[in-house]
């Protein structure tokens, strides 16, 4: 990120010096004081890749500087950031009718603001490198894959894993008469591709349900399931956007939006069964599971290898395609030894037997 550069909009000099401790690898090329300054530096070449905008100045305008903004064919796609007041209901709702890609409450802390800001501003490199047409889609979608890392330090090689997981399913299915026409090593490589996309979506979530220690309520895991149609539903306004679609775009959307299906019918969001749920989104269920069983996250530890083993093998038939299963089965001791390889490994965080 050491070459994106971000227009602040602030008076207070506490607020930029967070800014520049939580964006230290990005280059801050201007400071903003007034709304005019702002509307003036943004429209400057080389445009800033991101603003942010503190709405709490006095006298500030920030709404009329979003959405002037959002109305000019050079400015409209870069995101812009309202830094509001907490508790601010008011002003949050305001920020997203002018236009504003996200809000982030005062004071700032140097994590969260990077952990807000950095997958939007990986989105914009990867529809840079599109609309310039400098590198291929398959890369366009690795820059994009990091949309998809959860935003704690516990599962930052999460993706990582899942795609090897998967490469590992696929090619075990491969050898069954059952896939080996649905399977071949050109649709493998596009599905491992194509899987770090799995969970696009949770860039939506916000953080006080993405990151809660208890049992969600029935409003927030509704919000946490929405993030298979807001992934699909962000690819499909890509391939709109690039007036196409591709092989490998198609599997990326399918797999963000049917990974949390179940065989039985009774997963989410369309609660299609068997095999009406995408193959490539049934391969990735099992490894995301798989994955999230192993791995410490904020409301659980991690489970043994054993543990884990015996959840999914139990699941064959009911939440998993049972020949996925079979192939896991056979190869448990390769998810053993990725697991490890790229581990997030704290003893304290492990389940006790």
């Amino acid at each position: 990120m050491e070459n994106k550069t971000i227009l602040v909009v602030t008076n207070e000099n506490e607020t930029m010096h967070q800014i520049r401790k939580g964006l230290k690898e990005c280059r801050i090329t201007q400071c903003a004081t007034t709304d005019e300054k702002a509307i003036e530096l943004a429209c400057q070449h080389p445009l800033p890749d991101l603003i942010l905008i503190d709405i709490q100045r006095p006298d500030s305008q920030g709404y009329g500087v979003c959405r002037y903004l959002k109305q000019g064919t050079k400015t409209e796609h870069i995101p812009i950031f309202f830094l509001v007041a907490p508790h601010d209901e008011k002003g949050i709702e305001e920020s997203f009718r002018y236009g504003a890609t996200d809000c982030i409450t005062t004071p700032l802390t140097p994590h969260r603001l990077y952990a807000r800001v950095h997958p939007h501003l990986s989105l914009k490199e990867a529809t840079n490198l599109v609309n310039t047409q400098s590198t291929t889609l398959e890369i366009l979608l690795l820059a994009v894959g990091s949309l998809a890392e959860p935003r704690t330090h516990e599962t930052s090689n999460h993706i990582r894993r899942t795609a090897r997981f998967v490469k590992i399913l696929a090619e075990g299915l491969m050898k069954s008469p059952r896939f080996c026409d649905h399977l071949t090593p050109e649709s493998i490589a596009l599905m491992v591709t194509a899987c770090p996309l799995h969970d696009l979506g949770m860039i939506g979530i916000p953080d006080a349900i993405l990151l809660k220690p208890d049992k969600l309520t029935d409003n927030e895991f509704t919000a946490i399931k929405k993030h298979t149609i807001d992934g699909r539903d962000a690819i499909l306004s890509a391939e709109r956007q690039l007036h196409k679609t591709t092989p490998l775009l198609e599997m990326a959307r399918n797999i963000a939006c049917s990974h949390h299906e179940r065989w039985d019918g009774t997963g989410y969001p369309e609660g299609i069964a068997g095999e009406a749920i995408p193959l490539p989104a049934r391969i990735m269920m099992v490894a995301d599971v798989y994955d999230a069983l192993v791995t410490y996250r904020i409301y659980k530890p991690a489970f043994s290898h054993d543990v884990a083993v015996e959840i999914i093998e139990g699941g064959g038939g009911t939440q998993f395609d049972p020949d996925i299963v079979a192939v896991f089965s056979a190869s448990q001791a390769d998810f053993q030894k990725i697991a490890l390889e790229f581990s997030d490994f704290d003893s304290r965080r492990m389940a006790r037997p």
